[in-house]
This record gives C-alpha cells, sequence and structure tokens, in this order.
C-alpha cells in the first residue's frame, strides 16, 4: 500500500518504499523457499527418487526458520520507521470500503476471479473466461472533439460515435504468449489461439506455460443480430459464426494492461450519449494507450536498468 501510495504521487512517503520494498522480496522469498521444502518432505515420504536426502532436507529447513527469524527482527526494527513516515506523510492506509463500492458486487467479482485461475490453473497453455458474458453498446470519441478540454462544459460537448451497436465482451485470462492474439475457436476448457495475429505476434511475450505466468483481455465482438439492416460489399469480410456469435462482425481483443483510465456514470446524459427516452443507461468509460507496455516487459525493463 505505501508502494501504491508513493507511486501516485505522494513523495514523502519515497523513503519508506524502499524499506517495504526489501521487506516484501524477503516474505516471498521466503515463501518460494518454504514451498520447495515442503515439496521436498512430500517426495521424501513417498520415496520419490526425484527426493533429496535426509539431512539435505532438514539443512535447508533450519536455514529456513533462522532467515524467517532475522526478517522478524528486521520487521520489528522497520515497523516504527514505517509508521513514523506514515504519520508525517499525513495519508491514511483505511481498508473500510468507499460507500460507492457494493460489498455484494466486490465479493462477486473475487467469486468469478477465483473460479477462472482455478481452471487456467488445471490448464495454464489455454485461456479461460472469467465471468459471464456482456452485451454492451460501444462508443468512440470522435476524432475532431480528442483534444478538447477537460472541463465538465467540454465534456458535454464532445462527440461520440457509436461504432457497434450490440456488442458481446468478455473478460479472459490467457496466457502471456498469446496476450494480443484474437481466439480461434471456443474448445472444451478454454480458447484456441489462433497462432498470433501479424502485428501483434511480435509483441506477444514468450512464455513457459506456468499457472503462475498470465495476462487478461477483453474480447469484443460485434453481434450483427441487433434488429438493425448491414450491408456489405462484394469485397468485405462477410459476417459469420465466431465464438459464439452466430453473425459476427468486427472482432478485436483490448489487453487489460492498456486501459490506462475508467469511469463510470449512472447515466450517459453527461456525455450525451444515449436516446432520450432511456432513463437507465449506465456508461463505462476506458481511456486506452495502446503504447502501454505489459507488466512483463516492464519488470524485464527494470531488471536490465538495475547497477549490477
Amino acid at each position: 500500500m505505501i508502494e501504491l501510495i508513493a507511486a501516485r504521487g505522494n513523495t514523502t512517503l519515497e523513503s519508506a518504499v524502499t524499506l517495504t520494498k526489501d521487506l516484501r522480496w524477503e516474505i516471498q522469498a521466503l515463501g518460494v523457499r518454504l514451498a520447495a521444502a515442503a515439496n521436498d518432505e512430500e517426495l521424501l515420504r513417498k520415496r520419490s527418487s526425484k527426493a533429496r536426502s535426509r539431512e539435505q532436507n532438514e539443512l535447508e529447513l533450519k536455514l529456513v526458520v533462522s532467515d524467517i527469524r532475522k526478517l522478524l527482527l528486521r520487521i520489528e526494527d522497520a515497523v516504527p520507521l514505517i509508521n513514523l513516515a506514515i504519520t508525517t506523510s499525513g495519508v491514511s492506509l483505511s481498508s473500510t470500503l468507499p460507500a460507492t463500492v457494493s460489498p455484494s458486487r466486490l465479493l462477486q467479482a473475487s467469486t468469478f476471479l477465483t473460479a477462472g485461475d482455478t481452471v487456467y490453473s488445471t490448464a495454464p497453455t489455454t485461456a479461460v473466461q472469467i465471468g459471464p458474458v456482456y452485451v454492451l453498446s460501444m462508443y468512440m470519441l470522435f476524432a475532431g472533439h480528442a483534444w478538447r478540454p477537460h472541463d465538465e462544459e467540454g465534456v458535454r460537448e464532445t462527440t461520440w460515435k457509436e461504432v457497434i451497436h450490440k456488442a458481446r465482451v468478455k473478460l479472459v485470462r490467457v496466457p502471456l504468449d498469446r496476450l494480443y492474439d484474437l481466439p480461434e475457436a471456443e474448445i472444451p476448457g478454454g480458447l484456441k489461439s489462433n497462432g498470433g495475429n501479424a502485428d501483434h505476434s511480435s509483441r506477444n511475450i514468450p512464455s513457459e506455460a506456468k499457472s503462475l505466468e498470465f495476462a487478461y483481455q477483453l474480447i469484443v465482438i460485434e453481434d450483427l443480430d441487433d434488429d438493425r439492416v448491414h450491408s456489405f460489399e462484394d469485397g468485405d469480410v462477410q459476417p459469420g459464426p465466431y465464438y459464439g456469435v452466430t453473425l459476427a462482425g468486427i472482432r478485436d481483443v483490448i489487453p487489460i494492461h492498456e486501459i490506462s483510465k475508467i469511469f463510470y456514470a449512472d447515466t450517459g446524459k453527461i456525455l450525451n450519449i444515449g436516446s432520450e427516452g432511456e432513463v437507465n443507461s449506465p456508461i463505462l468509460l476506458l481511456k486506452r494507450d495502446i503504447n502501454a507496455e505489459a507488466p512483463r516487459r516492464m519488470m524485464e525493463r527494470q531488471r536490465t536498468e538495475e547497477p549490477q
């Protein structure tokens, strides 16, 4: 939490970031060592040929216990300094939910993520849908109004263009090497990748197909069964069945890390979206940064920049 607050621009906590980051990395490293030691102990009980000797396992456990005691002493020394930094900065680390957040919706979202992660862990080379399919109308800011002032009146005067009247949007957890790929077809347990789009294959991240390696993307599919008339020229791509949609038109994928800002409004009137007769027309506004780096890319770049 201190790292997040400092990243948002609170410079008074920057002095505590280095300390908290070191402690967090040590805790995570000890967790990995404990998991490995527990795995070795399990192999030893099963008398597996891959198991280390009893002496090596006991020595590793003693070293882990010793490092845990050292870490506890470091935490006891660091807590007063961290509390002092928090107090002087004036920030609040309260975990109370904001009044605008629904606890039931938060638990529902957590359940969707947990269920998807469980399925993904059994087959990390496939993609898994998270939660339900959302049927939405999609608008994009008209290019001529993209650089208007960001005050309230300027926002109301902007022009929004409806690009998809009926879109089926799905949140999907995918392997790292399919971050920019559209799914080819639906198969039991997940999605089959199309092998990498020519424009995006170079941007995909090499992956070892581990359950801990993952990324999220939004799949947007236009459903032309929307009670509207659509015409297509002979040379255009003709609509057809695709990923559960009988008449699919536009198909696009948006990696989650490219969403730089997100806003929600109960009504579209503030953006002049929707018709006058619509009473309930909630709006989810996403700002996309197509040049944003994936988290893995950022970590790789940080490692290369660190002095050896």
